[in-house]
């Protein structure tokens, strides 16, 4: 397909050039463009939710994951209101599943909480960054104390975002000032 590098995770600034369609056209590292992975997405959504009427226990989790997938892609999208609710939403079936079965669960909840913070540094509600980022990092301490090696790399980046938060704010302080 024809279309733009994708943003990486680790850049920062503007994922896209403003051009009109350009968020449809950049490609999703598997030579796909975002607006097939969008309905595609939504189609999956669509069934795991039909199918989770049925079986919730068996079907919850699966429209979890799709919610999540698809905030994601909103976010790289910078379709940030609906990476939002798409991850708001994941979030809560996650919380209800980690209910029941915490083990199997809760790492989800901590990488939802995670990329749901990120979405709010990215519109500059630092507060709730914070207070998302700080759940998340709570709930991998907690999990990197009974699987050291399995959470590393998840608590190392929420440490991260952990560390980075004052420095924004800071910096958005200055802004402010300086106006």
């Amino acid at each position: 397909p024809d279309c733009q590098e994708p943003h990486r995770p680790w850049q920062t600034g503007s994922r896209f050039p403003d051009q009109p369609g350009a968020q449809n056209r950049a490609e999703n590292g598997n030579g796909q463009c975002w607006g097939e992975s969008e309905q595609a997405f939504q189609e999956a959504l669509t069934l795991w939710r039909q199918l989770a009427q049925a079986q919730p226990q068996a079907y919850v989790p699966e429209v979890a994951a799709t919610l999540h997938h698809l905030g994601l892609l909103y976010r790289d999208t910078q379709r940030r209101s609906e990476a939002e609710q798409a991850l708001q939403a994941a979030l809560t079936a996650y919380r209800q599943l980690a209910q029941a079965q915490p083990q199997a669960y809760l790492p989800q909840v901590a990488m939802t909480l995670h990329n749901l913070g990120i979405v709010q540094l990215d519109q500059e509600d630092l507060p709730q960054a914070q207070t998302l980022m700080t759940e998340a990092l709570t709930i991998r301490r907690v999990m990197w104390k009974h699987r050291i090696g399995a959470e590393g790399n998840n608590m190392g980046q929420s440490l991260a975002v952990e560390i980075m938060l004052p420095q924004r704010q800071e910096e958005a302080v200055t802004l402010i000032c300086e106006r």
